[in-house]
């Protein structure tokens, strides 16, 4: 379908690519990865007409019809489900025609123009354009309403929509996700699965793209290389050849022993049966991760927290919102080591709830009491506005810490990818994810023990993400994530909170039930092409595959009831380790006892959870079988 064959792009002096030949085939779903500035966005300007190369050819189907989000809005008078409709050109083109030749009495022209707006299935235009506009987040009382009065990041979602909207033999998507809350992200990725056409996509989103794409391009020095599978076998494949060419052995296992740490650490804490399957095996994947980031410029690092208060902070009955209330009687304690991600669809008060924690905006009822011990570290996207445009990171950083020398700042700049002319450039003429990374850096060197983080990864690239990703694995502090990047939220969290319909309510299960909750809850935004069967159908699959699973699901229940015995008995031990009696000369055997019996516990409670574990795993084949 599209094809490249010695292709060669410069922008200015600078090379982005050469000797590319490749070939994509029709219906294939592709990624494109790569450092921001390396050449995908230019990629998709040369599919689109707007670049030439500089050397090799690119070949297209002469009557492709291409489709990509725009960057700009082009009419912001237009109602948005104008905007929408707009997308379809050729609907639009068609609807005119037929309006002309109803106003000059042209039937034969009334006749053609009513075969093509039937071919178009122009009769449910709307219905199609509401549905984008529903999953995207929109709500029917906001149809009516204006471009113009729609915040940027709800105008790129329109942008999107109407890129969607288009019927397109060749999707180019960059960055879709950066605009779009969790629910949004699910909707749109459920849309995708079941477009027809080829997809080319840029994403920094990794279970973003490995839900959806079979290959991956991979931007690397100069180069383009073609990987079969998905994001997490292309990292596979990455960390092997690095693997193989790595001489620093030390820093990687230096990196897999903090991240070994911390899923014992998880293991030994887990016990909801729904979240232990997911966060165990995504973890186990971060041992990839760690080799692969051997080769990232970022070096993201929290340094230890001067004191660990307990609590931390506490909500009582509190209310959240603004002039109106969000949602009612929040409790929360935090203590040290809590890892929460908050959950909840876009408006529910999600980051209201962060936003009352930090102090922003005060409780409208109940109470917020912070530990005068709590040193917050608070990251949202607002913050990147606070910065001053006329000051270079180096400045920023020296005027935040003027202990350190010039060269303890640029040491610590670079660690954040600002190297060279890129730490002494202006905070206005840095990019998205330049000041995301210099906000984070402010926060770490203050050695907060409290992270309350809105939405850390947006304008992030990949090796950013996995360098804030592992920083969070070692942090010792207490955790509470926004985030719409769910392996974020399944390798930093460990409780999950969903912030809905006026309420804070705890969530047991894994980011996988969360995303087929909200697709459930929402069959209307589900992709266009989706076939619904009826419900006798699938209560009678829903049957089968209960009796299929009961064998497997009986020992589960079986393992963790053990597991929760076993769980109980070592508390009780620990509780008599932890009494000093215990170790007075007198009681030496006792404490010899009580060890050894610990020890015994811990060893069957690591039998227990390995059999679990392995049930689990039996569960999940035994449910993509069926």
């Amino acid at each position: 379908m599209i094809g490249f064959q010695s292709a060669a792009l410069r922008r200015g002096n600078k090379l982005l690519f050469q000797d590319a030949s490749l070939t994509v085939h029709q219906s294939e779903k592709i990624g494109l990865i790569g450092a921001n500035g390396c050449g995908k966005s230019s990629l998709f300007r040369l599919l689109l007409g707007n670049l030439s190369l500089d050397e090799g050819q690119i070949t297209l189907p002469p009557s492709i019809s291409i489709s990509a989000t725009q960057q700009d809005v082009v009419d912001l008078n237009a109602t948005i489900l104008d905007y929408v409709l707009d997308g379809d050109k050729e609907l639009r083109h068609w609807q005119n025609i037929y309006q002309q030749a109803v106003k000059s009495d042209d039937t034969n022209l009334i006749s053609k123009a009513t075969d093509e707006l039937d071919r178009q299935q122009a009769w449910n235009a709307d219905t199609r354009a509401k549905q984008l506009l529903a999953g995207l987040g929109f709500s029917e009382q906001q149809l009516p309403e204006t471009v113009g009065t729609f915040s940027g990041g709800w105008q790129m979602r329109l942008n999107l929509a109407r890129a969607l909207m288009q019927p397109s033999d060749l999707l180019l998507l960059d960055e879709p996700t950066n605009h779009l809350d969790l629910d949004a992200i699910l909707w749109l990725e459920s849309w995708l699965k079941n477009y027809s056409g080829t997809l080319l996509l840029i994403s920094h989103d990794r279970v973003f793209l490995d839900s959806l794409v079979s290959r991956v391009i991979h931007f690397n020095q100069q180069r383009l290389s073609i990987y079969t599978g998905n994001y997490s076998a292309f990292e596979k494949q990455l960390a092997e050849t690095i693997r193989l060419q790595q001489a620093q052995q030390q820093r990687i296992a230096d990196k897999q022993k903090h991240l070994e740490q911390f899923i014992n650490r998880f293991r030994a804490k887990a016990t909801k049966a729904k979240q232990v399957q997911s966060r165990v095996k995504t973890l186990n994947k971060m041992q990839t991760i760690a080799i692969t980031q051997t080769q990232s410029p970022y070096r993201f690092k929290f340094h230890e927290p001067d004191a660990m208060p307990n609590p931390m902070a506490r909500l009582d009955a509190v209310s959240i919102g603004y002039n109106e209330s969000l949602a009612d009687n929040i409790n929360l304690i935090l203590q040290p080591g809590d890892r929460l991600g908050v959950l909840g669809h876009n408006g529910a008060g999600k980051s209201t709830l962060l936003k009352t924690l930090v102090g922003a905006l005060p409780a409208l009822t109940g109470d917020c009491w912070i530990s005068k011990n709590t040193d917050i570290g608070y990251f949202d996207q607002h913050q990147m506005d606070s910065l001053d445009p006329n000051l270079s990171a180096f400045d920023i950083a020296q005027n935040s810490f003027p202990e350190a020398t010039t060269q303890m700042v640029l040491d610590f700049l670079g660690g954040f990818g600002f190297t060279g002319e890129d730490a002494q450039k202006e905070s206005r003429h840095l990019s998205g994810g330049e000041r995301s990374r210099l906000l984070l850096a402010m926060i770490m060197r203050e050695k907060p023990n409290l992270l309350i983080l809105d939405e850390p990864t947006n304008h992030l690239d990949i090796q950013a993400r996995e360098s804030l990703n592992l920083a969070l694995q070692t942090y010792s502090g207490a955790i509470i994530l926004v985030s719409h990047d769910r392996h974020l939220l399944e390798t930093t969290c460990e409780q999950f909170l969903i912030v809905d319909n006026g309420r804070m309510t705890s969530f047991d299960g894994s980011m996988d039930d969360y995303a087929k909750m909200q697709l459930q809850s929402e069959p209307s935004q589900t992709a266009p092409k989706a076939k619904s069967e009826t419900k006798k159908l699938q209560r009678q699959q829903a049957a089968q595959k209960r009796q299929a699973l009961a064998p497997v699901t009986k020992k589960l229940n079986l393992v963790e009831r053990k597991m929760q015995s076993t769980q109980k008995q070592l508390d009780e031990i620990e509780q008599q380790l932890a009494d000093p009696s215990i170790y007075q000369a007198e009681a030496k055997q006792d404490l010899k006892a009580c060890l050894l019996q610990q020890a015994d516990m811990k060893n069957t409670m690591a039998d227990l959870e390995m059999e679990y574990l392995e049930l689990l795993e039996q569960i999940e084949r035994l449910e993509q079988e069926l």
